[in-house]
Parts: structure tokens; sequence; C-alpha cells
């Protein structure tokens, strides 16, 4: 069992904590922007550049008109973007900006793709499949493009956690391809705050495994999905991209819950133990992609400030992982399970209610803890 890391001490830690933590990432921030104001321009060892507005601007770009770079389309430059014409602000980043549906072959390609962003950016985004898009409730309006998004889903509780405005671009079925067909320049850049990334579990085809073992009694066929190296290669070349296009973020991965715990499920009776066994696998291997990839792209940042003499104090790139959660899977029964099986509502093998929760809960609080380091780090680069 495992404990609600927003609620570990008394019930005011939910309301204080967080608040405190809040003002102090507020009270770095306001330093960095200071610094950068100061300096006029961004420019960092990843190859990003842009230049801060004024706190107008930033309420703008926070209400939702996104603004071009440095002359891009009709957005003009930083004073310019400060006026009320937000109209020929947003004119310009549709008219400027339009992102590659490529998928990149190399490095060189990727750093091109990121290269062609102008664009100023959302404070959170999140990237990912069904885990991030569904929740067994009700569908809601979805801005950022035709994917389904329900109410409730936890990167929109971890948006109202942290008071970060969201934009999700998750969507059902997605794999880590998927990445690279999104029009990313009005959403990633110097002003993103928090990015939240979950692929991998699709890759690797888990539920539809899951799916396939549970139709029939006995061993089923077993589905092809990617191996875990490939996932994670593919990650790794993803987390450099959003590290580029978004410098100053904080980026997590988050993982996946467990489908199934146990040899024999009861509420898996078409399931063998050995499928059972190979399911759990599966699942913890996508979660552990996410693990290896973050970590891999973590050194990288470190040892390329490390390289040109910076100090390092955070990479800011962290992982949630969630394959040592016990006792919430689809083998437990009654308000424990986190994941759906014969609900009226919701999306079979996807997330129930409590399970989102227990997410959001613990990727706010990630984000709270790391968030200061990060700040500091920042200020430290003079950004």
């Amino acid at each position: 069992m495992h404990r609600n890391p927003l609620q570990q001490n008394s019930p005011s830690r939910l309301q204080h904590a967080p608040s405190r933590l809040r003002n102090r990432i507020l009270t770095a921030s306001a330093l960095t922007m200071t610094l950068a104001l100061g300096i006029g321009s961004l420019t960092n060892s990843f190859g990003i550049t842009g230049h801060w507005w004024t706190d107008a601007n930033a309420a703008a770009a926070q209400a939702g008109h996104y603004y071009m770079a440095n002359g891009a389309g009709s957005a003009g430059n930083a004073g310019n973007a400060g006026n009320a014409n937000g109209a020929n602000g947003a004119n310009g980043a549709n008219s400027a900006g339009a992102s590659t549906t490529t998928t990149p072959t190399s490095d060189a390609d990727a750093d091109r793709i990121a290269g062609s962003s102008g664009y100023y950016g959302y404070p959170m985004v999140a990237l990912g499949d069904s885990t991030m898009s569904l929740a067994p409730t009700t569908r809601r309006p979805n801005p950022f493009g035709s994917c389904h998004h329900y109410a409730g889903a936890w990167p929109q509780q971890v948006s109202q956690k942290l008071h970060l405005p969201l934009a999700d671009l998750s969507c059902s079925g997605e794999v880590t391809a998927s990445y690279w067909k999104k029009n990313l320049g009005p959403y990633l850049g110097p002003r993103t705050q928090l990015v939240v990334i979950s692929y991998g579990s699709n890759d690797m085809r888990v539920v539809a495994q899951l799916a396939t073992y549970n139709a029939h009694l006995g061993t089923g066929k077993k589905v092809q999905g990617r191996s875990r190296k490939d996932v994670e290669q593919s990650l790794i070349t993803i987390l450099k991209d959003v590290r580029k296009r978004a410098p100053n973020a904080l980026i997590l991965t988050v993982g996946y819950l467990p489908l199934v715990q146990e040899k024999h499920c009861v509420n898996l009776p078409n399931m063998t133990p050995f499928e059972n066994t190979r399911v759990r696998h599966l699942r913890e291997a996508a979660d552990q992609a996410l693990t290896t990839a973050s970590k891999t792209v973590a050194r990288m940042s470190e040892q390329q400030w490390k390289d040109n003499g910076v100090e390092v104090v955070s990479a800011g790139i962290s992982n949630v992982p969630f394959r040592q959660v016990h006792g919430h899977d689809l083998c437990v029964m009654g308000h424990k399970r986190f994941i759906l099986n014969r609900e009226k509502t919701g999306v079979r093998y996807h997330y129930t209610e409590p399970g989102l929760s227990y997410i959001a809960d613990h990727v706010a609080w990630k984000y709270l803890s790391e968030q200061l380091q990060w700040s500091r780090q920042m200020v430290y680069l003079g950004r």
C-alpha cells in the first residue's frame, strides 16, 4: 500500500506545503526573469533563442494567446507583442510556425525540427497516450485537437493543483512516433514550466496483449510489439527534442500503473498464470523504459553542462515510476482497484478515478519537490 505523498503528515500539509514551496519557486522564477530581462535574449547550450516579455505579456500567453519570436509572422518583436493586438500575434503564430510531421532519423534531424520553432510556449504541456486523456467520467471540449479528452484525467488534475494552464496534447492510441506528427510550435517554448510525458505502453502493445489473452480460456496468441530497448531509444530522442524546444521546463516522464500482479487473477478468469506473468512483465517494461530514458537524457544534460564548466544542481528531467505499486491492479476487488474492468463507464483496462487521483498527487508532488532545485539551476545559468 502506498501513501498519498500530499497527505503524509497532517491534513494541513496538502494546503500549506505546496503554497510554501510555490512561493519559493515563484521567488526563484522572479530572479530568473530579472536576469533574463537584463540579458535581453535567452540562449542556451541546446540552441533555443528567444526574448522574454513583460508580466502583462506573460499573462496574455497563459490565457491562450501565442506569439511568435523575433519578428516571425505578424507577432513582430517582443516590444510589439505586449500591445493589445493579440489577433496579430495569433495570426503570426499560425502563419510562420508550422511544424514538421516527419519522424527524425538522426540527432541532426531532430535538431533541425526543434530549431524551427519560434514560439514562447505554454505553461504546462502533456504528451502521451490514453492513460493521460481518458477517465471514467464525461467527455470535455478539447481545444488542442480532435482527440477525445475526459474530465478529471490526471494531467488536468495536476494542472489544477499547480495552477499551471495546460495544453493537453495527449491522445488515445498514441505511440512514441506520434510525437513527431504534432504541431508542437505553439506549446513547447522558453516559457513552458512543466512537460509531462507518458509513451511506451502502446508501442509494446501491453493492453492489446491483455485483451487478447483475456478473450478466450487458455494460452492465447502473443501480440507482437516493440522491444523495451527500441522504445527507450525513441523516448530518449523525444526527451532531447523536448529539452531543446522547452529549455526552462521541468520534464517529468510518468510511468504506468500495473495491470496485474497475481499469478491467478479472479477478475480475469480466462487468463492462465503464465499469461498474467507476461502481461505484468510487459507493463513493467513500459514503465522501466520511461525511467531509463529520463535518466539517460538527464545524464547527457548534466555532462554537457559540466563540459562547459557549469556546476550542475539539477538536470531538470525526472521520472515518476509506478511499477512498484501493489494492491490496486485488476486482481483486487472494490474501491482499491486502480484499473477499470467491467464498470459501466470508462474504457476497460484503463484507470479508475482513484487511480487517476493517485497519479496526479504523485506527479504534482514530484514537480513541487524538484522545481526549487531546477529554478536554482536556471538562476545560476542566468535564464
